[in-house]
């Protein structure tokens, strides 16, 4: 996702799921999840960043894209924060606040492509997934690993979020973005951040979600370390 001019978060007036309000402490409520999801050029290198991230921070699960980690962090960089590792394969990197319940993880990889699959259980049974497509994979390799992760979750009428760096710019007019807008849509997933961004920009960090719209605010606020900013998403449960 291309970077703003500013810091401050773009609200769009005529979007009733944008907001400029500071993020509060969700995990603070019982019926509120908040998910997170950045590229972060980097897990090690910026650490110190991601742990003085109010907002970031404020988080109940965080995905992350491009760690450039070899292998999981050590258990001296996650004594920063209070986060468990539920996932983390190939520079994917799924952190889950130590006070939710972690039902399983899977992941799944296709050319250039990688998925990590995590259940997670807060008053109701989410399935989130945290992709990364490099630059050159494939509109087939991102449409394939997507059905491996959800098709299980799909059979199983699982709640659904889908999130990450899926580097096609749906705002864009072309084959790959309509391609995953009509795979995405016969999964009966809409995506929810498209209008956050300034027209003409363009949206490679996505959330796809089978939840109903009405439960699902989305926030938008600045990683200064990165061209990419930090997607929050906070959904209502039942």
């Amino acid at each position: 996702m291309a970077k703003k001019v500013s810091g401050e978060m773009v609200r769009i007036e005529t979007n009733s799921l944008c907001t400029t309000m500071h993020i509060e402490k969700p995990m603070c409520l019982k019926n509120i999840l908040s998910i997170s999801t950045l590229n972060t050029g980097s897990f090690r290198n910026h650490v110190d960043d991601i742990v003085h991230h109010e907002d970031l921070m404020q988080s109940m699960v965080i995905c992350f894209q491009e760690t450039y980690l070899d292998q999981a962090p050590k258990a001296i960089e996650l004594d920063k924060f209070n986060f468990n590792i539920a996932h983390f394969v190939h520079g994917i990197l799924t952190c889950v606040d130590k006070s939710i319940d972690i039902k399983r993880t899977k992941n799944y990889s296709n050319d250039k492509v990688e998925l990590v699959q995590t259940n997670v259980h807060v008053q109701q049974s989410i399935s989130i997934c945290n992709i990364y497509a490099a630059p050159s994979a494939s509109i087939a390799s991102i449409i394939d690993t997507i059905a491996l992760g959800a098709t299980e979750l799909i059979e199983k009428d699982s709640v659904i979020v889908i999130v990450g760096d899926f580097n096609v710019n749906i705002a864009a007019s072309n084959a790959n973005s309509k391609l995953l807008q009509q795979f995405m849509q016969s999964l009966y997933m809409q995506e929810i951040t498209n209008s956050l961004l300034q027209k003409g920009k363009p949206v490679i960090d996505l959330i796809w979600t089978n939840l109903q719209i009405q439960r699902c605010q989305v926030q938008m606020s600045d990683a200064y370390w990165t061209d990419h900013d930090i997607l929050h998403l906070i959904v209502h449960l039942v």
